[in-house]
C-alpha cells in the first residue's frame, strides 16, 4: 500500500486523508538505500540493533548520533535519517530483494499510512527515519524451545514501520495493547521515544489485517500474518485470564493449550497439519508454520520459536 494524490490532497491506499499534507523526502532514496544496505550484506559489516532486555526495560539504539527536533524533542540513536516536522510527514521506503533462498528486506521505518492521526492521547514522539535491512532465509529453522523478544524492534511490517512485542516499558499494566491504547493512532501504532514508529497490535490500516493478509516478517525469519481463520476455524490465543484480574498486565494470563478453542502456542504461531486455506484464500501447505495477530492477549507475537541466528539485521547510516 502507497500513499497517494486525489485532487491534489495527500491520501493512504485506504483511502483515508492524512491531516498532513505536506511529505517530507528521505534522506537517502530508494536507489541510494538498497544500494547501501546491498553493500553491508557483501561486505559482512553489520552494525547491529541494540535492545533492550526480554520482557523489561526499554529498547535502546546504540550510536551516538542526536538530532534536535524544531519544538524541543532530542531523538537519538545510530541509523536515523530525516525526522517530521509540525507539518510535515515523511516519505516511506521499503524493498523487498530476492536474493535466492534469503529475502532482504530494505526499510527507513516510516509507514506508507497516515500516522499520529486520531489519537486519542498523543505521544509526544514523533518519527525520524530510522534505515534497516533485515535478511531472511526463505526456508527459517524452527527450533523446540519459545524465546522471549526483546523491547524494540523485533520485525518489520511491509508497511515500511516496525513490530514490537506486546509490552510496554511500564513496571505494571505493561500489556501495550491496553496500557498505550490511548496514544495509539487510528492504524493502530504509535512512536516511542527514540523516535521509531511501530505496532504492538495488528495495523488497521495495511490491507487485509483481518483477512489474513502477509502483513511482515519476524526476526527469526517466519512470516506474520493479520487476523486469521484456517478452515473457518478462528485462530485463537491459548493464553487465559485470572478471572479476578483486568487484564492490564502478563501476570494475568497463563497459558493454557487446553483453552476451548484455542490454537496457537506461546508465540502466537500455527503450523499446519494439512494443506488449508484461509479466509483470505491464502493456501497453506502441510507443515507450513506462521504468526499471527489475534484480538486479544498477547495481540502480537511476545516471542519465537525460530532460529534468530539465521538472521541479518543491520543499522544502514544514511
Amino acid at each position: 500500500m502507497k500513499q497517494f494524490y486525489k485532487n491534489g490532497v495527500l491520501m493512504d491506499g485506504n483511502g483515508r486523508t492524512c491531516n498532513r499534507q505536506g511529505n517530507i523526502s528521505a534522506k537517502l532514496d530508494r536507489n541510494a538505500l538498497l544500494q547501501r544496505a546491498e553493500q553491508i550484506i557483501r561486505s559482512g559489516q553489520c552494525q547491529r540493533e541494540q535492545t533492550g532486555p526480554p520482557n523489561g526495560g526499554g529498547g535502546r539504539p546504540g550510536g551516538k548520533r542526536k538530532r534536535q527536533m524544531s519544538f524541543g524533542q532530542t531523538c537519538s540513536g545510530a541509523g536515523i535519517g530525516n525526522c517530521e516536522t509540525r507539518s510535515k510527514r515523511l516519505e516511506s521506503i521499503y524493498i523487498e530483494k530476492d536474493l535466492g533462498d534469503k529475502l532482504m528486506i530494505v526499510t527507513n521505518g516510516i509507514p506508507d499510512h497516515c500516522y499520529h492521526d486520531g489519537s486519542v492521547a498523543p505521544t509526544p514522539n514523533l518519527a525520524c527515519e530510522h534505515y534497516r535491512v533485515m535478511v531472511i532465509p526463505k526456508t527459517p529453522k524452527k527450533l523446540p524451545s519459545f524465546t522471549s523478544h526483546s523491547m524494540g524492534p523485533v520485525g518489520i511490517a511491509k508497511s515500511g514501520a516496525f513490530f514490537y512485542n506486546h509490552l510496554s516499558a511500564e513496571p505494571t499494566c505493561s500489556v501495550a495493547a491496553i496500557s498505550e491504547k490511548p496514544s495509539f493512532d487510528a492504524c493502530d501504532g504509535h512512536c516511542d521515544p527514540h523516535c521509531r514508529y511501530h505496532y504492538h497490535k495488528a495495523p488497521n490500516c495495511m490491507p487485509g489485517f483481518d483477512q489474513c493478509a502477509l502483513l511482515g516478517y519476524s526476526n527469526d525469519g517466519f512470516p506474520i500474518y493479520g487476523k486469521c481463520s484456517v478452515d473457518g476455524v478462528p485462530m485463537k490465543s491459548c493464553y487465559r485470564k485470572t478471572e479476578s484480574k483486568n487484564g492490564c498486565d502478563p501476570s494475568h494470563y497463563t497459558f493454557d493449550s487446553s483453552t476451548p478453542g484455542c490454537n496457537l502456542d506461546k508465540a502466537n504461531r500455527y503450523t499446519f497439519s494439512k494443506d488449508s486455506v484461509t479466509n483470505g484464500g491464502n493456501q497453506f501447505r502441510t507443515g507450513t508454520y506462521a504468526y499471527f495477530f489475534t484480538p486479544d492477549y498477547p495481540f502480537i507475537m511476545p516471542g519465537v520459536f525460530g532460529d534468530k541466528s539465521q538472521t541479518q539485521w543491520c543499522v544502514i547510516s544514511p
